[in-house]
């Protein structure tokens, strides 16, 4: 049996990278593979290095990816297209089994970390809004309509909108919170475009303590709270605590 000429031999991790390749970029047009399929092979390659170099199928024309970057932002060939970290990394999330193994690879290989992602897209998306006509812009190009997918992929609970309306009444702190000395959140707050929440217990007796924590001056009476009329079921119950369900408000007072 003739021996393949080693040239072949040495190039084929690099051909089944681009084989693999190929696949990612057929994945990415599937509402259900890109969620699934694509991020395990994504993980794969970044697990073998083998983004790095690829040998397209069809005419075996060789490529190299000198960054993590060029190969998950780069426009194909040898790049994946994805508009920016944050939708990369929002979509591979999904994907409960890989997801997280996933972004760990990619920053370990040089991609942004994840509250930066988040920043540059959120500074982005309000500086694209901004610059919009008051109709909203182009409704109808296949890139306005990918942008509205990949925008639908995050879910940041209002942070992009508020990011909007800093840059629009307090381009201070939008400055501030582009170079990472605030968060969009607490900008949001110092503007007074929302007010400052905190999480507490929902346990009454470590309530009270959290409040007199972090609020020395408040008092939070549990005399005006009575036994719980009905125990929980072991279908509904939520806790551990045998303590009654309080049925009533607590009475916060100074």
């Amino acid at each position: 049996m003739p021996r393949e000429p080693l040239d072949v031999i040495n190039a084929q991790p690099e051909i089944e990278h681009g084989i693999v390749h190929g696949r990612m970029l057929q994945a990415s047009t599937d509402t259900m593979h890109r969620l699934t399929i694509l991020p395990m092979m994504m993980r794969d390659m970044l697990r073998d290095n083998g983004w790095r170099k690829l040998v397209r199928p069809k005419d075996g024309k060789v490529f190299i990816n000198p960054t993590v970057a060029a190969w998950v932002l780069g426009e194909p060939w040898p790049g994946l297209h994805f508009p920016d970290w944050e939708t990369a990394f929002a979509l591979v999330e999904r994907n409960l089994k890989v997801g997280r193994e996933c972004v760990e690879l990619l920053i370990n290989a040089g991609a942004p970390k994840r509250d930066q992602a988040a920043r540059d897209f959120q500074v982005r998306e309000a500086v694209a809004a901004g610059a919009q006509p008051k109709h909203g812009g182009d409704r109808k190009s296949q890139e306005a309509r990918n942008q509205v997918s990949n925008t639908h992929l995050i879910d940041d609970g209002g942070v992009t909108r508020n990011m909007r309306r800093l840059l629009r009444d307090r381009s201070d702190l939008f400055e501030q919170v582009k170079a990472g000395k605030l968060s969009a959140n607490a900008a949001a707050v110092q503007a007074g475009f929302r007010d400052a929440t905190w999480s507490a217990p929902a346990d009454p007796v470590k309530l009270a303590a959290a409040i007199a924590k972090r609020y020395p001056g408040w008092h939070m009476s549990l005399d005006a709270i009575p036994p719980a009329q009905h125990a929980q079921s072991p279908a509904t119950a939520t806790t551990r605590s045998t303590e009654p369900i309080p049925q009533a408000p607590m009475i916060a007072r100074l």
